[in-house]
């Protein structure tokens, strides 16, 4: 697991090809794979955002959840931020 495909799976929430909670699992699946794979301690700030974003997004939103709107920013940010440092 790379970071390049996580950057690869929140693009394809951004372009909104998929906004499902499948989506949402698999990006989470992609998280403990790279953290599994001891990836660089500096990115771990971006990844826990990601991790939290992702515990509560559901499509629409609703009571205390985040909708595809608030999602889309903040794989936007975390894209921003792992450029930023140089990977993805």
């Amino acid at each position: 697991m790379t970071v390049e495909s996580l950057v690869a799976h929140l693009q394809r929430f951004i372009d909104g090809e998929n906004i499902s909670i499948q989506w949402a699992k698999d990006a989470e699946t992609l998280l403990d794979q790279l953290e599994d794979d001891g990836v660089d301690a500096a990115l771990a700030p971006i990844l826990e955002y990601l991790q939290d974003n992702l515990a509560i997004f559901s499509p629409g939103g609703g009571d205390q959840l985040i909708d595809e709107h608030e999602m889309r920013r903040g794989c936007q940010r975390a894209i921003i931020n792992l450029d930023k440092m140089g990977v993805g």
